[in-house]
């Protein structure tokens, strides 16, 4: 009897797992968002961008929720529990080798192997939908903190700007006294380019409060305080950007998005066959074991029978059957379902990142053409200008307010050209988010 019971405790405890579990999610998705992260010229703010590209709430959520999933790949391949049942028989049944007092039994269902590796399968095929997830959730986080550096920059060259035009102002108002005590000069003029000086001042410091709020931006994006040194203006050519064709490839390649739905779509498509087999039965084995007492009735302790108080041992088998066919049907179909609208949702995906390159490809000739115009067509045009009016104001030939409007002219170009500067960068930082891949690991030159 005793070695009856260690055997059913044998068969009660679980196995060790000995097969490896599946692999906790990585950080390769997130690589993306931190080579674009890399990609700024300042250390400190590219290890800002890093730092966001890894411990954002958002970024952090969604790896857990991937987390979550692998842990619950390994319980999809194990057996389910077993059960043990005990019966205590308070009026035993009499046979002929003596009363029933007591029984176990032990029963371990075995669903198909098939059927649980397709389970498995499904669970680790979104899990690494949900880590590839995290990866563009990341390179989000990232694409937002660039703009903002980016902004920044703008703002900074914006105000180096108004600053060399206040001083600009300020020589003209010196020149403005001077022509006035000599006599050669009116007060109206110097009262105007007193009122242009005051202007550009309160320009100053609206770009200021501009350049403050992006930084209080850029902090909340962080989650704690950051300080910004004033950032020099970027310059350089467009990349040399390949076909449509090519560039929708490198984003099926490197847009964790698009990879998300893949992935979305291989677990739907094992669903499909994790469902698809409970058509099939299943099985379960058991073991019962009954404690029979001998038999203490007259006739027993006369002539005890054959195997008087031998206890019961027997296996059993069973098998499941799926009977209930509309009901699996069911399941098929929802899991059908459920795989169609993964393909849609990553054609949609693909969709808008088609949209959004043909968009930014669409803009950039717009923008190069704009900055080239403005640089170099319009800024010395308006130098040459300027500098006309200038010396036919301090030779008396030319009023201020003629002076002013040159000034001014000059000024909307320059910053003119900051803000079309500023509208490239963003259009290729969009396009950039698009493909999941920086622009400078392109092939080719420039143009």
């Amino acid at each position: 009897m005793c070695i009856i019971l260690v055997l059913v405790l044998a068969l009660v405890v679980p196995p060790v797992a000995t097969t490896a579990g599946p692999r906790s999610p990585g950080t390769g998705p997130v690589k993306a968002a931190l080579r674009l992260a890399r990609e700024l010229p300042e250390p400190s703010l590219a290890d800002l961008l890093a730092e966001i590209a890894t411990t954002h709430p958002d970024v952090l959520a969604a790896r857990a929720r991937a987390r979550a999933l692998a842990a619950r790949a390994p319980r999809e391949r194990l057996l389910p529990d077993p059960t043990l049942g005990a019966t205590a028989f308070v009026a035993p049944p009499e046979t002929r080798t003596g009363p029933q007092r007591f029984a176990l039994a032990w029963t371990q269902p075995i669903p198909a192997r098939s059927r649980r590796r397709a389970r498995e399968a499904t669970v680790l095929a979104r899990a690494r939908a949900a880590e590839a997830l995290a990866g563009d959730v990341a390179l989000a986080r990232v694409l937002e903190g660039r703009r903002l550096v980016e902004r920044i920059r703008a703002s900074d060259e914006i105000r180096t700007l108004l600053h060399e035009d206040l001083r600009v102002l300020d020589g003209f108002e010196e020149l403005a006294r001077a022509r006035y005590e000599t006599g050669r000069g009116i007060v109206a003029a110097v009262v105007r380019l007193h009122a242009e000086r005051s202007r550009a001042r309160a320009r100053i410091l609206d770009e200021r409060a501009r350049r403050a709020e992006l930084v209080a931006a850029l902090a909340t994006l962080a989650g704690h305080p950051v300080e910004v040194p004033p950032l020099a203006p970027r310059r350089g050519p467009v990349p040399r950007l390949p076909s449509r064709e090519h560039l929708l490839a490198l984003a099926r390649r490197h847009r964790p998005i698009l990879e998300a739905g893949r992935r979305d779509v291989a677990a739907a498509e094992r669903l499909v066959t994790a469902r698809t087999l409970e058509f099939r039965p299943d099985f379960s084995v058991g073991l019962s074991w009954t404690m029979v007492d001998t038999r203490g009735d007259p006739a027993g302790r006369l002539a005890p029978p054959g195997g008087n108080g031998r206890d019961i041992l027997a296996l059993t088998t069973a098998i499941r059957l799926p009977i209930r066919r509309e009901r699996v049907r069911s399941r098929v179909r929802e899991a059908i379902e459920a795989r169609r609208g993964a393909e849609l949702s990553l054609a949609a995906h693909e969709r808008d990142v088609l949209g959004t390159i043909e968009e930014v490809l669409a803009r950039l000739p717009l923008l190069v053409d704009q900055v080239s115009l403005l640089r170099d067509t319009l800024l010395p045009q308006a130098e040459q200008s300027l500098a006309s009016w200038r010396s036919a104001w301090e030779t008396g030939g030319a009023d201020a307010i003629d002076l002013l409007d040159a000034r001014r002219t000059l000024l909307e170009v320059r910053l003119g050209i900051a803000r079309a500067d500023l509208a490239l960068r963003l259009a290729l930082l969009d396009l950039e988010g698009a493909l999941g891949v920086s622009l400078g690991d392109l092939s080719g030159g420039a143009r």
